[in-house]
């Protein structure tokens, strides 16, 4: 996802839908990555306050997110970062999502660089 390139085993699509608002963040999904049990999400954030903002990766993530990683975490006004958000795809059943999230955890546990996190958020992955 963070080269832009084709994954095998996954369809990309590129968003075409405009911007939304999130308090003083403006929001787009700027490509979605579908295999068959994950789910990648690329979305773009600008800070659209006078002041600058601290983006958390527990801010932007969904509670049974995968793994999050940022570019930037603090964004002066009018600046924009991508983050890259990835999770199960809704179109498995439960129990493979939770056993593919515990064994991303696991491994991401042990030295990976992303953080993950069980934050609350309004973005869906």
């Amino acid at each position: 996802m963070a080269n832009n390139q084709i994954v095998p085993g996954y369809t990309i699509r590129q968003a075409t839908s405009p911007p939304s608002r999130a308090g003083d963040l403006e929001v787009q999904l700027v490509a979605e990555y579908r295999g068959s049990g994950l789910l990648g999400k690329v979305i773009r954030l600008t800070n659209k306050s006078a002041e600058a903002v601290n983006i958390t990766e527990s801010g932007i993530a969904p509670r049974d997110s995968i793994a999050v990683s940022l570019a930037t975490s603090t964004l002066k006004s009018g600046a924009s970062t991508i983050a890259y958000l990835v999770g199960a795809n809704g179109e498995t059943s439960n129990d493979r999502a939770r056993e593919q999230n515990q064994h991303h955890r696991t491994a991401r546990n042990r030295g990976g660089s992303a953080k993950l996190h069980s934050g609350v958020s309004g973005f869906s992955v």
